[in-house]
């Protein structure tokens, strides 16, 4: 089946200076085959996964 999809980041609120929670929302549909390996903004990888920090 060809369905096409995006990933969104979800959006939260935060202090600034302190920690963010980045969430991802992946349709059901691929779930099983995504994972997310970095988060970019603008080009830029934001941070390290902590499985690699």
């Amino acid at each position: 089946m060809d369905v096409p999809w995006d990933v969104r980041v979800q959006s939260s609120h935060g202090v600034a200076g302190g920690a963010a929670l980045l969430t991802c929302s992946v349709p059901s549909v691929v779930r099983n085959h995504v994972t997310v390996s970095r988060w970019f903004k603008d080009g830029n990888v934001l941070a390290p996964l902590a499985a690699e920090a």
